[in-house]
């Protein structure tokens, strides 16, 4: 049974006001009684004995009946002499005859909010707990109906003689005969009125709890559809019809499938007519005098199958056309050289081996994409300081397992630094490295750095040699003096997002506004801190200072390099550090800097996030990081209504992004592209993919909403007062 609220409150309340008051009137919560009626001494606390650790013990036992809650508070069996306590709470209108045995009359004790105790004696102790009304006892009314309506009642208790208000509406397709339809066979029924739809009754209660029924009936039988040889939504413009009632069916095949007819057939399966077609997916028949089915066949339809093969093969299908859970097989010839590289286009497809793809055919036409890469991947090879030598490789290309070599030939009063790009590089000793070519274009950049150290207080044998000599070929910072660098100095923040700034570039600020007092337009930190305000990666101290002068934590600096990066947090990162929280800030910074061999902490437990930011510290974070890809945001929009989600909100250039596209309910998906156009591949129903450029990108999408053709109005069809009872 449901029960539901009526929408005319204002009727019942004032069918209410002419009951008596005291019937609807609140009881107070009395207070508790105990044993036959009998209240407990009350005291601060029980008189308690000391409890020898081999004393007796002895079973207690709580029982309770009625409308209330008893619980008893310690484990059976208890010690002698020990505090036992229960709880005997009833409800509202209700009170607690409490019924003891192996206890004095005065053992009982009230300790505070219903809460009873006493001191275990030697025996055992059996409490009965009783909640009874405080005057006259309540009975429960229970209603019973058949769904087809809604009713509410004044009150759900009640006691003997009392009168409680029943209000029952009948759905509006329902018929409804109070005095045929409703009975109480445990009190006296009184229908009042009628108004406005809504039946109102007056129960008289008598010594028990009473059950309240009611059903209706329809003017006919609900209106079923059944579907026949494949999947199709049929609904109808209403649930109910009387006898030629004229009634609109929607027929909607699913993808892949379309109507072969439709029929309105009687309860028997016999023909009564087929449903005649207004237009679009809407049909309509009119009501037979037995209960009308709708009966649809639908069977599939063939979509084509078109494949597309890029440069480097050829790809054919196994078929021109399918139906919907055909499975479609897709063979792939790459050319001399080449190898299938990816194949898109239908969800679900299978590599079975041997160039050969499977899928399962949707219920609309389906283009798949074959692309194949070249064996043979470049070789790109770049000098990052050009007055510090050459460098040279013996291929332009190779395939993968093949040994590339590079030879580097510094200047003068130059050596090999780095050559970063590749993994498993071999330094031959002879100005000669190799390493295994990967499946995979290389991009390879060797850095010659100066012999010459003219720092007194940095040598090879330090972690920042490299980086304090890179620091200053490419112009990020000079020494303290001539010859001293200060490696253990700290760094403050306006010299931070100075080395961040040059290792950008020297990009110039897009605006000329600046919030802060402490920062001038002749200090050297000036573009630096405009620049850094206006990409995100530091926001001041306050709206109006910058803080040029504070030292700068190891947090901070990561947290600066991080948000330059426009980084995200890395997938599966695993924290090892004790005081790095996911709630600090500093959380997805720090991570991607011990990802990507920025930082490895401390120590292999601790990052020292408050740790001030030593010189030699920061240029070796900016030398580790200055090969990291580079990461841009990513944006979406919508016309109508419906929604995107995207896989990313940055990706660095090359990655693949996925956005899932659905329309709301009523709307129908037009189209989907990029800004920057960039090229979409649809993989299922509602994802594409797509390859991240060196931009930012927004993916748009508009959705329509199909214009429905009228539908014919609903003709009233009076209830059969003969009509038999219909229930559940």
């Amino acid at each position: 049974m449901k029960k539901k609220a009526l929408a005319l409150v204002l009727v019942l309340c004032m069918a209410l006001s002419m009951l008596p008051v005291t019937a609807f009137a609140a009881q107070p919560k009395p207070a508790p009684q105990v044993g036959t009626m009998m209240v407990p001494r009350t005291v601060g606390e029980l008189e308690t004995a000391s409890v020898s650790p081999n004393a007796s013990s002895y079973s207690v036992t709580l029982t309770s009946s009625g409308r209330g809650e008893a619980e008893l508070l310690v484990s059976s069996p208890a010690k002698v002499g020990s505090e036992v306590y229960f709880v005997a709470n009833p409800d509202d209108g209700y009170l607690a005859e409490v019924h003891y045995e192996g206890l004095s009359d005065d053992a009982l004790v009230y300790v505070g909010a219903d809460v009873v105790g006493f001191i275990m004696p030697a025996n055992k102790v059996k409490l009965t707990v009783k909640f009874v009304p405080a005057q006259g006892e309540e009975h429960h009314i229970a209603v019973f109906d058949n769904g087809r309506g809604e009713y509410a009642l004044s009150r759900d208790y009640a006691k003997e003689y009392e009168s409680v208000l029943l209000a029952i509406k009948p759905d509006n397709n329902a018929a409804f005969k109070p005095m045929e339809y409703v009975w109480c066979p445990d009190a006296t029924m009184f229908y009042l009125f009628e108004e406005q739809g809504v039946h109102y009754f007056e129960i008289v209660m008598g010594d028990k709890p009473a059950q309240i029924f009611f059903c209706y009936k329809y003017s006919s039988d609900p209106i079923q559809s059944y579907v026949h040889g494949g999947f199709a939504a049929v609904t109808t413009n209403v649930q109910y019809a009387g006898v030629n009632d004229l009634v609109t069916a929607t027929i909607v095949p699913d993808p892949g499938y379309r109507l072969v007819r439709a029929e309105a057939q009687s309860s028997m399966g016999h023909l009564v007519t087929e449903l005649t077609p207004i237009g679009g997916d809407k049909y309509t028949f009119r009501v037979h005098p037995s209960t009308t089915d709708i009966h649809v066949w639908v069977e599939p339809v063939l979509n084509n199958v078109t494949v597309k093969a890029g440069v480097g093969g050829t790809a054919k299908a196994n078929v021109t056309q399918a139906k919907i859970g055909d499975t479609v097989t897709v063979t792939c010839t790459p050319d001399q050289n080449y190898r299938v590289d990816s194949v898109t286009g239908a969800y679900g497809i299978q590599d079975k081996g041997n160039n050969v793809y499977t899928f399962t055919m949707p219920g609309k036409a389906v283009t798949v994409n074959v692309t194949f890469k070249n064996i043979y991947n470049p070789v790109n090879l770049t000098v990052e300081t050009g007055l510090g030598g050459s460098a040279i490789t013996n291929v332009t290309e190779a395939k993968q397992g093949d040994t590339v070599t590079v030879v580097c030939t510094p200047n003068e009063g130059y050596r090999v630094a780095r050559i970063a790009g590749v993994k498993d590089l071999v330094d031959n000793g002879d100005g000669t490295y190799t390493f295994p070519m990967p499946d995979e274009p290389v991009e390879l950049k060797v850095l010659f750095l100066r012999h010459e150290n003219p720092f007194l207080d940095v040598n090879e044998t330090h972690f920042f040699y490299d980086p304090v000599l890179w620091a200053v070929e490419e112009n990020i910072t000079a020494g303290l003096t001539a010859d001293t660098f200060g490696p253990f100095s700290v760094c403050n923040r306006a010299q931070v997002v100075t080395f961040l700034w040059r290792a950008a570039g020297c990009p110039e600020p897009s605006g000329e506004e600046n919030p802060f007092s402490d920062v001038k337009a002749a200090d050297f930190f000036y573009k630096p801190v405009l620049w850094a305000v206006e990409n995100g990666i530091t926001a001041g101290i306050s709206a109006t200072e910058f803080g040029p002068g504070l030292a700068c934590n190891r947090a901070q600096v990561v947290t600066f390099l991080f948000r330059a990066r426009n980084a995200q947090l890395p997938e599966g990162a695993v924290n090892p550090f004790e005081d790095v929280k996911e709630t600090d800030f500093f959380y997805a910074p720090v991570l991607w800097a011990l990802e990507n061999g920025v930082t490895a902490g401390s120590d292999a437990t601790h990052f020292s996030p408050v740790g001030q930011c030593q010189r030699a510290q920061v240029v070796t974070f900016l030398y580790r990081a200055k090969d990291l890809p580079m990461a841009y945001d990513l944006h979406f929009s919508v016309e109508g209504e419906g929604t995107i989600t995207l896989s990313h909100t940055a990706a660095v250039a090359g990655e693949t992004v996925t956005a899932t596209v659905i329309p709301a309910e009523g709307w129908l998906l037009d189209r989907v592209w990029c800004e920057n156009g960039t090229e979409l591949t649809q993989v299922s129903d509602t994802e594409y993919t797509f390859v991240m450029p060196e931009q930012e990108e927004t993916v748009h999408a508009s959705f329509l909403f199909p214009e429905e053709p009228p539908v014919d109005p609903e003709i009233p069809v009076e209830p059969d007062p003969t009509d038999p009872v219909i229930g559940d």
